[in-house]
């Protein structure tokens, strides 16, 4: 007879109790998780072998940008972007590992159009004008600024912060000024960048009038300043702060620069060796 290695204390299960046991006891196989900012089903799968004849990255990336203006990183598929070529969704795998990677590809080229101040400007008019640069660009692209803060790591996001630091360097900023007036740019963010994906067509006020008048209306003894202030608040849209607020950024730069130099400079001036008489 044939020895069998099961142990004899155990009973033999069979049937529907074995079946049970089995998938109680088997490891769960994991599901991607639905929503967020990209899409990844194929990222676990290697790269179509198979070239769809006439079509290139180039032609993707093309159709993405479009598409990306209209209706937002967020709402982007792969699936809309092979409708626009006339292609199917698997022929953008041969290009592309999975819709991450192309709209990384797609917020570098966007970040690469921003238009670059004239170097001959001062420092601090150049820095303006590339931050409000940035800025228009992230309101063209919905969703541009959520991906770009979510994949910090990204082409866009590094190009954004090059252009920023590039700006810095030309003026002569020392590696910890640059650090610090990233650091203090990175928080200067308009503020429906990132709030949704979706187109934000014309000019966007700051209050709605309505909402706003009706609040206060209810309790104005709560918000006394901000009843006296409404008139000049409803009229204002985002775009009008913008440049108010980022004038008080680059002139806190500027000021925190000339007190590092000064402080540089009587640092010096006390290290300097005494002649010996």
């Amino acid at each position: 007879m044939r020895a069998s290695n099961r142990n004899p204390k155990q009973p033999r299960r069979s049937g529907r109790g074995a079946r049970t046991s089995a998938k109680l006891h088997s490891t769960p196989t994991s599901r991607p998780r639905s929503g967020g900012l990209v899409e990844s089903r194929r990222s676990s799968k290697a790269r179509s072998t198979h070239q769809p004849e006439g079509l290139d990255a180039a032609d993707i990336i093309a159709v993405t940008l479009a598409l990306a203006r209209k209706v937002g990183f967020g709402q982007l598929s792969m699936r809309q972007i092979a409708a626009q070529l006339g292609v199917t969704a698997t022929a953008l795998y041969y290009h592309f590992h999975d819709k991450n990677e192309l709209l990384d590809r797609v917020s570098g080229h966007i970040m690469d159009s921003i238009e670059i101040p004239d170097g001959r400007l001062p420092w601090g008019e150049r820095l303006r004008q590339v931050v409000l640069n940035q800025q228009a660009t992230l309101m063209a692209y919905p969703g541009l600024a959520r991906f770009m803060v979510h994949y910090r790591e990204s082409a866009g996001a590094l190009r954004w912060i090059e252009t920023i630091l590039a700006v810095l360097h030309d003026a002569g900023f020392r590696d910890k000024e640059m650090t610090r007036a990233l650091a203090t740019l990175s928080f200067f963010v308009h503020p429906l960048t990132l709030v949704d994906d979706r187109p934000h067509p014309g000019l966007q006020q700051v209050y709605r009038r309505r909402r706003l008048a009706q609040r206060l209306q209810t309790d104005s003894s709560r918000y006394p300043c901000l009843t006296q202030l409404m008139p000049a608040l409803i009229e204002a849209p985002y775009e009008s702060y913008l440049p108010v607020a980022l004038d008080g950024v680059i002139a806190g730069i500027a000021a925190r620069l000339e007190r590092s130099r000064q402080g540089a400079a009587r640092t010096s001036v006390h290290r300097e060796p005494r002649p010996h008489r």
